[in-house]
Parts: C-alpha cells; structure tokens; sequence
C-alpha cells in the first residue's frame, strides 16, 4: 500500500467515524493524530509538545493543513508530499488570517477538534475520545515500517550498551544511546538511565551526572513517522549480584505471562489478571504495586494501560509494549498481534534472553548482558 492509498483508507476510517458521531469535520493538531492520518507526517517543531505547529481540517470531501508561511512549504514538500493534503499557509502576525482560514474550511460543519488552537472557531466540540480507536489496529503498511523501526531500536539500544565504559556518566550512556538512535533515523521519545544504587530507587530514572562502574539500565522509546517502539535492556561489568539476576529471571516470566494472554479473546483485564498471578507465583505478590505494567502503544508511548477488570478487548494488529518491574529488575519489549499470536518487533537476537516456556511456545525476554 503506498502513502496516497494509506491517507485515502484513513479518510474513509475518519468519514465513518464523523458519521457516527454526528458531525461534519475534525481538526487535528496533536502531533498523533497527525502523523496516524498522514502515514508518517510530522507536524511539529518543539519536540516536546504534544501539538504541532499544523492543524488539518479533515472533512467529508477532503483535508487541508492549516499553517503558518514559515512551515507551509517544508511541510508541503517533505511531510504532506503523496497525500492529497494541500497545505493553507497563513502570515505568522496575522492572526486574522489564521481565524478566516479555518472559517473557510469550516463553514456551516458541525465540528470537533483534539486541540485548542488559536483562530479555531469558539463553536468546536471537543474530539471524542473514540477517535482514539481509529489508531489501534494498524494497516499492513504501518505494520511494515514498524517493524522496522522495532528492529532499528533494539539494534540501537543495545549497541551504546555494549559501548558503553565503565566510569563515564549517565548522561554519557544517554547520549551514546541518542547517537544510536538519530544514525537509524530515531528520534528521542522516551529516554531512561539508571547505574548502580539509583537503579534501587527509581522506576523512571532519568539520566544524571551520576558515573555507572558496576551495572545500568536504560529504557528508550523511539520515534519516526509517529510510531514509537519502546524496550529496556540491563547490564553489568562482572557478574554482579545472585539475587539481582533472579528478579531479572522472574520479571521475565511475568513479562513472557503477560504476551502470551496478549491474545485475540482476551481483554487487558485478563491480562491484569495474568500479571497479578505470574507476580504472586514469583514470590512478588504486590510488585506490581509499584510501577505501571504498560499497554497498547503505536502513534503514542502508551495508548491506554492494562489495570484490573478493564473490559477492552484485545484486536489484531496491535502494538503493545508491557513494562512489568521489581527493584532493579525490567522486561520490556514491543509486540505486534495477528490472529495468530504475537511476535516482538524490538529483539534483535544478539542480547542474552531468559527462556520461558508457556503453553507449548517458547518466549525469549531479555535478560541482563554480562561484560
């Protein structure tokens, strides 16, 4: 499927949605939405924001992207280019014309929009947060480049791992795994470093001046075109502690326990279920109390999170990434679905994984890397 027919696929997905939901039109802003309708297409500039400095107008007979003169060409020529999209530029000081632009698209629809924007019309609804949905199952094409950027995020998480010396700092092994990634086209979503005693303390270490001489872990989420793959990998220098390595094992059996219930059938409240069991028979009966356990990803880090009784069914071609955690100890990788199971999208086959064998399928997670 080439990018044209994807955004065409997504148009029609959109018009059913407006059906349902009685209206005419949607404006989209968050940097998700974006990238999701524009198979790929970046509206941002301020990495950090969740909305961009482009807004499409999306309507029963086709879309336009309402910008500013300073992005509207760069945006025609590298981010809308083979989508049918045209883009509306309107001068940066004159806010008037931002206002009559929107005015124009909009006119006598009934709206709703996932952003306040400025020049928006004060009639706009707040988006439905069914349009959420509409990103869940992903389209072969989407699955395709997936895969890819699964593949290149282990690939680049694991080699600054492995070049990593010990006595250099956390904001070295960071930007040792930022190199990796911005050579393979990754960008930075999500980065988490902890060495030595701050990996007791902290499920969501950010990097720090801190030098790392015995043991790390480091969590990444990485992003191109929207879609964001997320995995953590540990290692030491030397074999480091028993105990230690035996959360590690039993974190991965929690986390193998919880892909094998990531199943057509089951609901993310059967996958709770799963996790709250695998850590009681690890002997960690509350361990689960301290850290989120993940959920479906895709165009965002995490697209909703598994929690007790949660009724929402699990779809083919979905992504999930489940974070399962004990002190000092992670198993993360990023998972696809298909009527037929599961396949992880982050390994790599070239770090040392914990077997786990459940209900006749074998389920590598990755264990700590010894150097």
């Amino acid at each position: 499927m080439n990018r044209r027919k994807e955004v065409e696929t997504k148009h029609n997905a959109v018009l059913a949605f407006l059906d349902r939901a009685g209206l005419d039109a949607v404006v989209l802003t968050q940097r998700w939405n974006f990238a999701w309708y524009t198979a790929g297409g970046q509206n941002y500039v301020n990495h950090a924001s969740d909305t961009g400095a482009a807004s499409l107008v999306i309507h029963r007979n086709g879309a336009a992207c309402v910008t500013s003169n300073i992005e509207a060409t760069r945006l025609a020529r590298e981010e809308l280019e083979n989508t049918g999209v045209q883009a509306v530029p309107c001068n940066w000081w004159d806010g008037a014309a931002t206002a009559k632009a929107f005015a124009d698209l909009l006119a006598g629809k009934k709206f709703a929009a996932d952003a306040k924007v400025a020049g928006l019309p004060e009639t706009a609804q707040p988006l439905p947060a069914d349009f959420d949905k509409l990103r869940l199952v992903l389209l072969p094409s989407e699955q395709q480049r997936y895969r890819r950027i699964g593949y290149a995020t282990g690939h680049a998480l694991e080699e600054a791992c492995r070049a990593f010396n010990p006595g250099g700092s956390e904001f070295e092994l960071a930007a040792l795994i930022a190199q990796a990634m911005w050579s393979r086209q990754l960008k930075p979503h999500v980065m988490l470093v902890a060495g030595d005693d701050r990996l007791d303390l902290w499920r969501h270490p950010i990097p720090t001046a801190n030098p790392i001489r015995r043991r790390a872990m480091a969590v990444i989420c990485a992003e191109q075109g929207g879609l964001i793959a997320s995995a953590t990998r540990l290692f030491s220098f030397g074999p480091g502690d028993p105990a230690w390595h035996d959360r590690q094992e039993a974190i991965c059996r929690v986390d193998a326990a919880m892909m094998a219930t990531t199943a057509l059938g089951n609901t993310y409240g059967d996958i709770f279920a799963t996790l709250q069991k695998a850590y009681e028979q690890a002997g960690f009966p509350e361990g689960w109390h301290h850290h989120h356990q993940g959920g479906p990803t895709g165009y965002k880090t995490r697209q909703g999170r598994a929690t007790p009784a949660n009724p929402t069914p699990v779809l083919a071609n979905q992504a999930f990434a489940w974070n399962p955690s004990l002190v000092a100890a992670k198993s993360e990788d990023t998972i696809l679905t298909s009527d037929s199971g599961f396949e992880i999208i982050t390994a790599t086959g070239n770090w040392p994984t914990v077997k786990v064998q459940i209900e006749g399928q074998m389920i590598d997670r990755p264990d700590i890397l010894v150097r």
